[in-house]
């Protein structure tokens, strides 16, 4: 258990939050615990995400690719200018897999989209 992140099941989405300042270790982390029961829907909530190296979001998009999560819908939910270009940025790069990805400035507009069919 760490204080860094949390992740909450509800009504068939994941919520992956962070709670504080972000390393690579933290989301590597989570994404290790996430994989170990996996959804098809989840939510990021990533708030210092943009204090990542470009290098390092290629290294997280690569091992969350490799560890073939089911595909689905992932939302970056960062308010954040800085998180949103760099999320975007991810998620381009992470289009190779079978999941779509969008970045959102609230959670509730990431918990519609992920809703939406």
């Amino acid at each position: 258990m760490t204080d860094r992140y949390t992740i909450d099941r509800a009504d068939g989405i994941t919520t992956i939050r962070f709670l504080k300042r972000l390393n690579i270790e933290d989301i590597l982390a989570a994404v290790d615990e996430f994989a170990t029961n996996p959804s098809k829907l989840r939510v990021w909530v990533i708030d210092n995400l943009f204090e990542l190296s470009s290098s390092e979001f290629l290294g997280l998009a690569e091992y969350a690719a490799s560890k073939d999560l089911p595909a689905g819908k992932s939302a970056i939910v960062g308010p954040v200018d800085p998180t949103c270009g760099i999320g975007r940025i991810y998620g381009s790069y992470f289009r190779k897999t079978y999941t779509q990805m969008k970045m959102f400035r609230t959670f509730e507009e990431a918990i519609d989209w992920l809703k939406s069919e």
